[in-house]
C-alpha cells in the first residue's frame, strides 16, 4: 500500500470551451509518495515503510472525451512533462498540448478556474504475483483558487470556499490490444469491491463533480475577469 498526494489544476476559458468540447486541461503537481506496505510476490509480507519526499513533478495533462460503459472510463489523453524550473504560475503549454486542443479554444484565453487537492491510498491487485490494476481511495478537497479574495494571490485552503468528497477508483495496470483483458480485471476487482463497501457506481469525473460543487463560485471568479 501507498499514499500518492497531488494538486491538480483545471484549466478552461470564460466560455467553458474545453468542457463543451468534452476535454479537460489539467496540471499536476506531485507531493512526494509515502510506502507504507509492499506487498510480496505472493501478497503476503510487508516492507518496512519509507518516505520519498523528492519525488516532486509537474504534469502537464491533456483528456479527450470519456467513452463510458456505466461506472467505466476510457479516454485519450496526451500527458507531458514540465521542465522542473519552471514557475507554477506560468501559463505557456507545451507545443504538444497546444497542437491537440479543439481548434475553438484559445490557450491565451484559459486560466485556472478549479484545483483539486488528492491524497490517494493505493493497494495494488495482485495475480499470479504480478500488478494488475490499482484500487485507490482518493479523498479530494476541491476549491476556487482565490475565490473569495482575488486580490490576494496565495490564499490558503481555509480563506476560499470548498468542498470535499470521497471516491474509490479501479485503475488496470496490464496492456493488450484489444483492451479485453483490461476490462475483465476491471469488472472482477469492482465486483469485489462493491461487495465489501456500500459504494455507489458512477460516470462523473473528479472534476465534474468539483465543478458542479463550486458552479457558483466559479461563476463569480469568471464576472471578476
Amino acid at each position: 500500500m501507498s499514499i500518492r498526494r497531488h494538486i491538480d489544476s483545471y484549466y478552461d476559458d470564460a466560455h467553458s470551451s474545453l468542457q463543451r468540447a468534452g476535454w479537460a486541461l489539467r496540471k499536476r503537481r506531485s507531493r512526494g509518495v509515502s510506502s507504507e506496505r509492499t506487498p510480496s510476490a505472493t501478497g503476503a509480507g510487508t516492507g518496512s515503510g519509507s518516505t520519498d519526499g523528492s519525488a516532486s513533478r509537474t504534469v502537464a495533462a491533456l483528456k479527450g472525451a470519456a467513452q463510458l460503459d456505466g461506472a467505466l472510463h476510457s479516454r485519450q489523453e496526451i500527458e507531458v512533462e514540465l521542465d522542473a524550473g519552471r514557475e507554477p504560475s506560468d501559463p505557456g503549454w507545451p507545443a504538444a498540448i497546444l497542437a491537440a486542443l479543439p481548434p475553438a479554444v484559445d490557450p491565451r484565453l484559459l486560466r485556472e478556474l478549479v484545483e483539486l487537492r488528492v491524497r490517494r491510498v493505493v493497494v495494488p491487485v495482485m495475480r499470479a504475483g504480478f500488478a494488475v490494476a490499482e484500487l485507490s481511495f482518493d479523498e479530494v478537497v476541491c476549491s476556487v483558487p482565490d475565490a473569495g479574495n482575488p486580490s490576494a494571490a496565495g490564499a490558503t485552503l481555509e480563506e476560499t470556499p470548498h468542498f470535499t468528497f470521497h471516491e474509490v477508483e479501479i485503475e488496470a495496470l496490464d496492456d493488450d490490444s484489444d483492451g479485453t483483458t483490461s476490462l475483465a480485471t476491471l469488472e472482477e476487482v469492482a465486483a469485489a469491491v462493491m461487495e465489501s463497501l456500500p459504494l455507489v457506481q458512477s460516470s462523473t469525473s473528479k472534476v465534474q463533480r468539483a465543478t458542479t460543487l463550486l458552479g457558483p463560485f466559479i461563476e463569480d471568479k469568471l464576472s471578476d475577469a
